[in-house]
């Protein structure tokens, strides 16, 4: 009896060659060749891998993507710079931002190149309720209220307290 075999080798869209290959979920600090269909890592192998673009990254990191939890810069060209730098994830957490629902709704429309957040402006609401103002997410409004300490310094009283909440509600 003859059995005829034949193997089919499936190219993968994107194989990356021979980086450094890190994984901070598993621990993986090694060579490797990267496999990717469409938007998916598919395999990670010490072995050869066939793809329809091959990228040599020999002497460079291969990594899912970095997260920076404390990004000032939240418009495209900041984006842009990031992802150059390997950031697949921009974060606004220290002063936060106002109003975070509209700027949630316009960063959706914007077709940002990176995952993209933001922490609910509470420096500004404290400088508010200090103030006795109108929070207002600028560089203006935070630049000027640096001539006063009481915001930065003092213990909000329960009544400032249920302010502050309720500007960040």
């Amino acid at each position: 009896m003859f059995l005829a075999s034949s193997t089919v080798v499936l190219a993968n869209d994107i194989v990356i060659t021979g980086g450094r290959a890190i994984g901070p979920e598993t621990g993986l600090d090694a060579i490797r060749n990267v496999a990717i269909d469409g938007d998916k890592i598919v395999t990670i192998s010490e072995f050869p891998l066939e793809g329809d673009v091959v990228i040599d990254a020999s002497g460079h990191v291969v990594s899912p993507g970095f997260i920076d939890v404390h990004a000032h810069g939240q418009n495209i060209g900041d984006y842009r710079m990031q992802v150059i730098q390997g950031v697949t994830t921009s974060l606004e957490l220290e002063p936060g931002v106002l109003p975070i629902g509209d700027w949630y709704a316009g960063q959706a429309q914007k077709n940002l190149p990176v995952n993209y957040g933001a922490s609910a402006g509470w420096t500004y609401n404290r400088i508010a309720t200090f103030s006795e103002t109108d929070p207002l997410a600028t560089a203006a409004y935070f630049k000027d209220a640096q001539i006063r300490n009481d915001w930065k310094m003092d213990s909000a009283n329960a009544d400032q307290s249920e302010n502050i909440l309720s500007l960040l509600e």
